[in-house]
């Protein structure tokens, strides 16, 4: 408690501010979030707390490995060391390995990455595990007793903290979703890095903020948190500039300086984002048009609305991966989804943006569970369509 204190009076002083078989199994459950990667992208969400009441840990384990996986064998095709996804969550022993992956087991255990994204209304393209027969009720009991059986988010729920989750350094992108942690109206914000590990020292580059087509989010003072231990007991991570940021619903923007060095991390460490003071903002008005619409219209709309904008992902709105970027009115107003893409873009270098790093079948870091099916060809022809666009955003003058 001490050093918790001591923590937590630090960060006052220094911001002063108040199934049956594996066909069809192509998909990915961790990763950016959203992106359907870890979702991510990604990158993963959320991360377990401390032992607290019920079940024992050699009682979950049992549970989960007489009750959950034996049900979850048809995932192993694409979820096994070596499989075809890259999310090794099927990794021996499988409980241990489920439990090191972000947004998997979490204290919100009904927004666990199992019970949101592969199943059939989400985005999940795999076999999906409300199709298998018990595996649903199972995996609910086993994450309800795995929640019950944590403490409580820490270190304090006065201070808003993103975290904490666990760190992919394999060079894919991760995007972590806010509402999560913040609630319900923080619905789709999320925070997108890379992140890499040299030595002792964890770099996150290109930290980005990124609304929704409908939300947007305001803070003051960021600090990134490493924590030991699923506790939360922490250890000062690196300090972040303290500055403030408005995202527009519509937007992204980068923290400033974009990139964070941890320095002195341990490999496997959980980390989070204290915000000092955060806000949701509502409301379409004041986010970035596009500049160069025409261009959007008559190379890069078709393709986009073919490959991204369908029911089972961007184009329906009420998917993980519609929450974070929602294309659901794509063909109906294409300034909205212009810039709502436009948002994800990489202006500052045009063919490393998410939308080409994400779907590329030869990106092997990257989990987004829709890479044209692993056909190279097909991915060529997207970026050639859509690429102009992109150069044209970014050769046009800051709005």
């Amino acid at each position: 408690m001490t050093r918790l204190a001591l923590l937590l009076t630090s960060l006052t002083a220094a911001f002063a501010i108040p199934a049956t078989t594996s066909i069809g199994c192509t998909g990915t459950i961790g990763g950016a979030t959203g992106e359907g990667a870890g979702s991510g992208a990604g990158t993963g969400v959320g991360g377990n707390g401390g032992a607290g009441g019920g079940i024992s840990e050699e009682g979950l384990r049992e549970m989960f490995e007489t009750t959950v996986e034996p049900k979850m064998l048809v995932c192993d095709a694409c979820h096994m060391e070596g499989g075809s996804s890259g999310y090794e969550f099927m990794k021996k022993p499988v409980y241990d390995t489920v439990k090191s992956k972000g947004g998997l087991v979490i204290k919100d255990y009904e927004k666990s990455r199992f019970l949101t994204h592969s199943v059939s209304t989400g985005p999940h393209t795999g076999t999906n595990i409300d199709t298998i027969d018990g595996l649903p009720e199972a995996m609910t009991a086993w994450l309800k007793a795995e929640a019950d059986a944590m403490e409580e988010p820490v270190p304090n729920p006065e201070i808003p903290l993103v975290g904490p989750f666990d760190v992919r350094t394999s060079g894919a992108l991760s995007s972590v979703r806010f509402d999560p942690y913040l609630g319900a109206s923080y619905e789709g914000i999320s925070i997108v890095f890379q992140a890499s590990l040299s030595g002792d020292a964890l770099t996150l580059a290109n930290v980005r903020v990124h609304g929704t087509q409908e939300l947007g989010v305001q803070w003051k003072g960021v600090k990134v948190q490493t924590f030991a231990g699923d506790t939360g007991t922490n250890i000062p991570g690196g300090l972040h500039d303290n500055f403030a940021v408005t995202v527009l619903p519509g937007e992204a923007k980068d923290f400033d300086p974009a990139n964070v060095v941890i320095n002195g991390y341990e490999e496997g460490t959980k980390i989070g984002f204290f915000f000092t003071d955060i806000l949701p903002l509502d409301g379409a008005s004041g986010a970035t048009d596009c500049a160069d619409l025409t261009t959007f219209t008559t190379g890069a709309q078709g393709p986009i609305q073919m490959n991204c904008a369908t029911a089972a992902c961007h184009g329906n709105s009420n998917t993980s991966a519609g929450d974070v970027m929602d294309l659901s009115d794509l063909a109906a107003d294409a300034a909205a989804g212009c810039r709502v893409i436009r948002a994800r873009l990489l202006l500052s270098d045009p063919p490393n943006s998410q939308i080409f790093i994400n779907s590329d079948p030869a990106a092997q870091g990257a989990t987004h569970p829709f890479k044209f099916n692993g056909d190279a060809a097909a991915f060529d022809a997207f970026r050639t369509a859509v690429l102009p666009w992109v150069q044209a955003e970014a050769a046009a003058p800051a709005p």
